[in-house]
């Protein structure tokens, strides 16, 4: 809904979107893979004893009911973007496009910086 939202398209008039979303989806959680990682390395080393699987490849979504399973940030802050940004893209809306490309980019960088680690005590 976030990135129906981002390109101003009403439910009613969503058809295209709909048609097109999943492999919208598809291509920016592939995109997202590398950052999705990182956070799972980070919580891993932050807390071993219930290790996220790190993933070999994003996974597909084939219905519109499929839960995203990457972090929170990306799902609300970056793949709304992405997938808007190819919807402008298909509508050959270049400024469009690359305003909400950088977003997504920039969203994913956000998530880079996150890092998660044990503080070890040495004093007292």
């Amino acid at each position: 809904m976030t990135a129906l939202a981002l390109t101003f398209t009403s439910e009613a008039n969503a058809q295209d979107f709909a048609v097109f979303f999943l492999s919208f989806l598809n291509l920016c959680a592939q995109e997202a893979l590398d950052y999705e990682n990182s956070i799972r390395l980070a919580l891993n080393d932050a807390n071993p004893a219930t290790p996220l699987p790190i993933l070999a490849r994003a996974p597909i979504y084939v219905s519109m009911d499929d839960i995203v399973a990457f972090d929170d940030f990306i799902v609300r802050a970056a793949l709304p973007y992405g997938v808007a940004s190819y919807f402008f893209q298909d509508d050959m809306d270049d400024w469009r496009y690359a305003i909400n490309r950088e977003r997504f980019i920039s969203a994913l960088r956000e998530v880079g910086k996150i890092r998660f680690s044990k503080v070890e005590v040495v004093y007292g």
